[in-house]
């Protein structure tokens, strides 16, 4: 387990930064990666948003910095690249949004 404050710097340093448009300043991170002979690499990730912005217009939803949320995802790797986040969810007052990401799936 790895626990980290990525700020928006480090976000895009890593290629993390998902939502450049969306966050803005620091987020606490707990990461526990695993890689076994068995599955493909994974990492578990719990965020704490708490210090910054978060913006989603097309929900009409806005976190000030101070107000309390959480997110949290799973990430599957091949070939040591992000290929799915899944179980994505963001909670915070009075809003909830999930989602899943799949570089692997085709549009038909």
């Amino acid at each position: 387990m790895s626990k980290t404050t990525l700020d928006d710097a480090a976000r895009q340093r890593f290629g993390l930064d998902f939502l450049p448009e969306n966050l803005h300043g620091p987020v606490g991170a707990d990461l526990v990666y695993t890689n076994s002979p068995s599955t493909a690499p994974r990492a578990a990730a719990s965020l704490d948003p708490c210090a910054a912005t978060l913006d989603v217009d097309s929900f009409d939803w806005h976190k000030p910095p101070g107000q309390p949320a959480h997110g949290e995802f799973n990430a599957e790797f091949v070939d040591g690249h992000l290929t799915k986040l899944a179980d994505l969810a963001l909670r915070g007052r009075g809003s909830r949004c999930a989602a899943i990401w799949d570089s692997r799936r085709t549009a038909s």
